[in-house]
């Protein structure tokens, strides 16, 4: 089950998100719209987006085709649950940044 997301949460000040099911978001994507969409994506935790912006458009490709080969499974990732409410899933809980370290 290779990269289709899960229902664990990571919950910070952003709210709480989920890794998003890579095998059923390629499935919806002509290899140019991934690429295109990797380079502009900005998202919340866990994905590192800031690295996938830089990656090069053949790897992008590679990693494309490996995912398209794997085939759609899996169901799509739980909604992202804004900062005050509460979410109905297990999740893992990340402490606000620390204050000034000077005081």
């Amino acid at each position: 089950m290779w990269l289709t997301g899960d229902m664990l949460g990571w919950r910070g000040p952003w709210g709480t998100t989920y890794a998003v099911n890579l095998r059923t978001y390629i499935a919806s994507l002509a290899e140019e719209q991934w690429i295109a969409a990797a380079r502009i994506l900005k998202t919340r935790p866990p994905m590192p987006w800031f690295t996938l912006n830089i990656v090069y458009d053949e790897d992008l490709k590679a990693i494309y085709q490996f995912i398209r080969h794997l085939g759609p499974a899996g169901e799509p990732a739980p909604a992202y649950v804004p900062p005050d409410q509460e979410p109905k899933t297990p999740y893992a809980l990340f402490p606000s940044p620390p204050g000034d370290a000077r005081k």
